[in-house]
């Protein structure tokens, strides 16, 4: 895990910039076993990370869709119409 403290553009039609502040390190995870990171910071052999985690990262949990296209949609009504009859 880690983040740039600093890093420079790379602009195509123009100067390169040097960027202060770095870029955060975003984690994507799946629930279940062997893909949540809780387990993994649970085990042991984890504690020193486990312990800067504590201090240093910011959890977000997102149970829904950020969006359903109109697609996905309809043809999640028919999924659905399909499965009580």
């Amino acid at each position: 895990m880690g983040a740039q403290r600093d890093w420079q553009s790379n602009c195509k039609y123009g100067k390169p910039i040097q960027i202060k502040g770095g870029i955060p390190t975003i984690f994507l995870c799946n629930p279940g076993p062997q893909s949540s990171y809780k387990e993994y910071f649970e085990e042991e052999k984890n504690k020193a990370i486990n312990d800067w985690a504590k201090k240093n990262i910011v959890y977000v949990t997102i149970q829904d869709p950020f969006y359903i296209t109109t697609n996905q949609d309809s043809s999640q009504s028919l999924q659905e119409g399909s499965a009580t009859t």
